[in-house]
């Protein structure tokens, strides 16, 4: 009411217009902060405002410095989805140790190794067990 609104939809939209905002009726955080700040500036206030310089709610601030987001995506699109893994990707692999993915490398090679030399007993017993089951 002191900035000349009142509580209603109506003047929600017409302020929030007026202020550059989304414009869909709820008072949501960057609603609030411009609020606050317009108050903040108001000078017929009986309150010393400059005990309430800081804002109650947050607007919304890139957290991570443009330069250190460019080399996090740089990184994981070469080990993200979309590559010959499809949607799994390499990017659980990129902050291991570089023993750690050695060890599973080798594991996972020693696995298909198996497998393979496994591969006609499986087959074989497949068969054994169709011809039992099958009349």
């Amino acid at each position: 009411m002191r900035l000349g609104y009142q509580p209603t939809e109506a003047d929600i939209r017409r302020y929030q217009s007026g202020r550059g905002l989304n414009v869909d009726g709820d008072v949501g955080p960057k609603t609030r902060a411009a609020l606050h700040k317009d108050l903040l500036a108001c000078r017929d206030l009986s309150v010393p405002m400059a005990a309430f310089s800081s804002s109650p709610v947050t607007e919304e601030k890139a957290v991570v410095p443009v330069a250190v987001e460019t080399q996090v995506k740089r990184k994981f699109s070469l080990f993200g989805g979309g590559g010959s893994f499809g949607s799994f990707g390499l990017a659980p692999l990129a902050g291991m140790d570089w023993q750690v993915v050695a060890v599973l490398a080798t594991v996972i090679l020693l696995t298909l190794i198996l497998g393979l030399l496994l591969q006609n007993s499986v087959v074989s017993a497949i068969h054994k067990i169709r011809a039992e089951v099958e009349p």
